[in-house]
């Protein structure tokens, strides 16, 4: 954790919030409002430290929806309707994609060759996947095997242009996992760098997750959080928003609202006091002592008054 002195005689807080008690904005982005300002102080030198103790969620974020829903196939756009939205596996994306009949947890169980999607789903394609590389492999029936790196053949290891007469191999492995870790961040405001975006980001927790399962319910408790220092010195209102981290790292991270699940998360926050008699010239907040003035030296008159 990153270590702080809390030498502060102001109590520790502990924020327990509730996804239904929240406001959803959009872009997986929830804002939660206080009656009282949290952190409401006029000592100057008061400053707050903020960590995730703990959070509950479902494991129910949808593997194809309206983020990758578009096929493209020989430079034609393909549209999965909304009403195939759902988690697939290995062998059910097959038979989404080349039009065969669903069976499992996809309550639309037939998909028809080509009436099923918008407008119709790719001709001509068959899809396979290779157990021994954890690979898909996709090939034209009829024509070359020609498809563009979208989000959608992105989730299945497809990351460049391809255009040939054989058969093509993902370019990375795909096993169809939603995400590997949860990636939380507020707008208080706090320094964490990430090696994607090459910048700080106001990152407060990276909660892995250990199910692959979907519908299964993801604990996670932290004995020793990392604490980030927070730009505001006092709010009464603050927003969380949530972010999937993908197994395949060939795809952006997107944000998420838990498909209507709800989810709880406890936050901590601490006080301290930064130092008011060491003058740090590197620092990057505003001096708590002026600068000290030297003192005039006595003029020649005043030396001879004295005498």
């Amino acid at each position: 954790m990153a270590h702080y002195k809390l030498n502060s005689d102001e109590r520790s807080l502990a924020i327990y919030c509730r996804s239904e008690d929240g406001v959803f904005i959009g872009d997986g982005t929830y804002r939660f409002d206080f009656n009282s300002v949290i952190g409401n102080t006029a000592e100057r030198n008061k400053r707050m430290i903020i960590g995730v103790k703990s959070m509950n969620f479902l494991n129910n974020i949808y593997n194809v929806d309206s983020w990758n829903n578009v096929v493209n196939w020989k430079g034609i756009n393909y549209t999965i309707p909304e009403t195939l939205y759902g988690h697939y596996n290995i062998s059910q994306i097959i038979q989404l994609v080349t039009g065969a009949t669903i069976t499992g947890t996809i309550d639309t169980t037939t998909i028809t060759n080509p009436a099923a999607w918008l407008g119709s789903n790719p001709p001509n394609i068959a899809l396979t996947y290779d157990d021994v590389k954890m690979k898909f492999v996709v090939d034209a029936t009829i024509g070359n095997t020609q498809l563009y790196p979208n989000n959608f053949w992105q989730m299945l290891g497809f990351t460049q242009y391809h255009n040939t007469a054989i058969p093509v191999f993902g370019d990375i492995p795909s096993n169809l996992d939603v995400f590997n870790s949860l990636i939380i961040k507020t707008n208080l405001g706090v320094s964490a760098y990430t090696s994607k975006s090459k910048n700080i980001e106001n990152v407060i927790a990276r909660i892995p997750v250990n199910t692959k399962v979907i519908g299964e319910t993801v604990t996670y408790m932290a004995d020793n959080p990392f604490l980030s220092l927070i730009d505001d010195k006092r709010f009464h209102s603050f927003e969380l928003s949530f972010f999937n981290e993908f197994a395949t790292n060939s795809i952006e991270p997107r944000p998420i609202s838990f498909n209507g699940t709800n989810f709880s998360i406890t936050l901590i926050i601490y006080f301290i006091y930064e130092p008011l008699l060491v003058r740090n010239l590197n620092s990057i907040h505003t001096p708590i002592l002026p600068e000290y003035v030297d003192e005039e030296k006595p003029s020649k008159d005043e030396l001879l008054n004295k005498k």
